[in-house]
Parts: structure tokens; C-alpha cells; sequence
């Protein structure tokens, strides 16, 4: 199954938990009452590493968040990986990665970064690495433009999904700028977060147009044909069936949620 997370919740508090994030944020050092409640949800639980800390992962945590800027504090949490992969006897990597990125040497060595085997997905804090190089939002100016741009193709190139964290753009415009994820810290926020990184019926119902289009002209010999006022020719295809892919993908993800109980131990 491909992977969707489009809303990741960062949250010490899974007891009042109601709605249903694709994954839960935790500190390392959270109960292993808690990572069942998120498990229970139907939510990936990847738990923010803090340096040093060589303590097991709890059973049905995916992996760790770890703050990035270099290849040396990924292996620091590759290290804690490795030691639970041990005890529990895995042949193989089965922990993950999620480095997040927040300072400009962090973007300089995205490449590295994003390249790891164990990395899925590659987050991004726009906020912190504008107050990391001084700047501030300042009208049209943007100043997480290049930093943004080459965090998110550098985890497109390694096969990664580029995640955010940000309260200054809007939703729907960091979705334009290639993310497909979003570390959040409100629960009210996720609905709003998975709705937005989900095509809508209106953009599957013209995929699913553009595709037919396509098929019928490909079967009458052309590779271009022309959909209302445009053009469609097979970059526009496989965008199309992009597009319906990740319908599918998202669908499949909602399937597997619950509404998590109440953790009535707290």
C-alpha cells in the first residue's frame, strides 16, 4: 500500500484524542498505553527522538522524527533503530525515519539527508528556519523560497514525500509547493489537514476524464488529443492517473481508522 500521511499530529495527550490523524507524533519517552491508543486509531506512531536516548522502541511504533541537519544525527537515531531491530531479532531495517529540517546547513545537505534507506518521508519547518537565518515574512517576499524548493525535490529524487510544518502559507498553497504531509500541533486541524492533501470529486471525476480522453485517442492512433479548452498529452495523462492514484491511496488509508477510545488511565 502506498504510503499517505497526510496529517501528522504532534501531541503528548492521546488520552483526549477524537479525531483521526494518519499519524501521531509522540515524545520518546511516552507510555506504551499511549502508543496501543494510536495504534488502536489506526495511526502510524513515529516518536520524536532526543539525542542520546538509546532506550528500545515500544512495541507498534513505526520509527523515529529526529531533528536533521546533518548525516551524523541521523545515525545517532539509526544506532537506537538498529539496537530494537536487534532485540526483537528483525533481519532488516524495519524502523523508519522522518528527518525534519529546520536550519539553512539542513537544506544545504538535504541530499544526504532524504537519501537514507530508512527515510519515507522529509519534513521541512519553515517557521524555524526563518527565524534560523534572521528573515521575516515581509509581503510578496517569501523566504523559505529556495530552501523549500530544494527540500521537497530533494525528497522527490530520493523517493521520499516532502512533509511541512508551517503556520504561514495556507494549506492549499503548500500543497501546490509539493507537499504532501503536515506535522501539526491541533486536533482541529485534522480533518481540515486530510481534506486538503485529498484530490477532491472534482479533480478525480476530470482525472478520470482526462484518462478516458487519452485512452481513446491513443486507440485512434494520436498520443494528443484536445479535452474541452485543452490539450492533453501524456505528461497531462500521467498527471491524471497521479491524481487517481492518490485518490485511491487516501481512501484506503480512511478505511483503516477507528475512533480511538479514551485513555482513562491518565
Amino acid at each position: 500500500m502506498r504510503l499517505v500521511r497526510r496529517s501528522l499530529l504532534v501531541t503528548d495527550d492521546m488520552g483526549s484524542l477524537t479525531g483521526g490523524p494518519d499519524a501521531v507524533v509522540l515524545a520518546d519517552t511516552v507510555s506504551q498505553t499511549d502508543v496501543d491508543l494510536a495504534v488502536e486509531a489506526g495511526a502510524d506512531v513515529l516518536l520524536h527522538h532526543t539525542v542520546g536516548n538509546a532506550d528500545r522502541l515500544p512495541s507498534g511504533a513505526a520509527g523515529l522524527v529526529v531533528d536533521a541537519d546533518t548525516s551524523r544525527d541521523m545515525h545517532d537515531a539509526i544506532g537506537r533503530l538498529a539496537a530494537t531491530e536487534a532485540y526483537l531479532g528483525a533481519g532488516h531495517p524495519f524502523f523508519e525515519l522522518l528527518p525534519v529540517i529546520s536550519s539553512p546547513l539542513g537544506v544545504w545537505r538535504a541530499r544526504e539527508i532524504a537519501r537514507f534507506s530508512r527515510v519515507r518521508q522529509v519534513g521541512f519547518c519553515e517557521d524555524a528556519f526563518i527565524r534560523a537565518i534572521g528573515g521575516a515574512v515581509d509581503g510578496g517576499v517569501d523566504p523559505c523560497f529556495y530552501a523549500r524548493g530544494r527540500v521537497v525535490t530533494e525528497a522527490l529524487v530520493a523517493g521520499a514525500q516532502p512533509v511541512c510544518r508551517a503556520e504561514r502559507l495556507s494549506s492549499s498553497m503548500l500543497f501546490n509547493a509539493g507537499y504532501r504531509g503536515f506535522l501539526i500541533d491541533d486536533p482541529v486541524l485534522i480533518d481540515l489537514t486530510n481534506d486538503v492533501l485529498t484530490p477532491s470529486a472534482e479533480d478525480v471525476a476530470y482525472a478520470e476524464q482526462v484518462r478516458d480522453a487519452f485512452m481513446e485517442g491513443v486507440a485512434g492512433g494520436t498520443a494528443a488529443v484536445r479535452l474541452g479548452q485543452r490539450m492533453i498529452d501524456v505528461p497531462v495523462y500521467k498527471a491524471a492517473l497521479g491524481v487517481l492514484e492518490w485518490a485511491d491511496a487516501c481512501a484506503a488509508r480512511e478505511s483503516t481508522k477507528r475512533v480511538p477510545r479514551q485513555n482513562h488511565s491518565m
